[in-house]
């Protein structure tokens, strides 16, 4: 009898959802995060947190998470990927893609945990946020790092990874408002 957990849990914010391509097909602006288990790496724990700036006509910006664990018993794959997109202007086409995906093949007790969250937000022409702001995402990264390396389950992983979700949200809007104020330069994005 094969037992083992998969959960997975995906949200788009503000804009539709669309298609998410595969990693192959990642192009910059992507944040693709994959994690597989095997009996030869039977713990694969990712994520990844990406604030990004898409100043192009076409707003297609991926976002997924992947964890498959495979032919092996015990095994743990978990993958976290969180994603701010900035949108600066006016685009003709908005078709973010936001995936999580989990799965056990020929697995004995083993677990699948797949987090995908993506936001986008309108940043009336800022392109990056304030450099408070990127050290605060820098220190959310670690807390998400530090909670899909945890060995906790979905429903406790969830209920951790919710808050620091929405605070980094708030972290990248409060890093506009301030970043719109000062215009003399433009900082890169994060991606943790």
């Amino acid at each position: 009898m094969r037992k083992g957990t998969v959960a997975t849990f995906s949200i788009a914010v503000l804009l539709a959802v669309g298609a998410v391509g595969s990693p192959a097909s990642a192009a910059y602006g992507d944040n693709f995060v994959q994690a597989q288990a095997t009996a030869g790496t039977p713990v694969d724990e990712r994520s990844n947190v990406m604030v990004v700036a898409n100043t192009t006509d076409t707003v297609d910006n991926g976002n997924l998470a992947e964890a498959y664990s495979h032919d092996c018993t015990g095994c743990r794959s978990v993958a976290v990927a969180f994603q701010v997109v900035l949108v600066p202007g006016s685009p003709h086409t908005v078709t973010p893609g936001n995936l999580a995906s989990a799965a056990n093949e020929r697995c004995d007790h083993c677990t699948a945990i797949a987090i995908a969250k993506q936001y986008l937000v309108h940043s009336h022409g800022a392109r990056s946020i304030d450099r408070d702001a990127q050290r605060q995402v820098q220190r959310i990264a670690a807390k998400v790092r530090a909670v899909a390396t945890s060995g906790a389950g979905y429903d406790e992983m969830n209920v951790k990874l919710t808050p620091l979700y929405d605070e980094l949200v708030q972290v990248v809007q409060n890093g506009l408002e301030q970043h719109d104020g000062d215009r003399s330069s433009q900082r890169a994005t994060v991606a943790a």
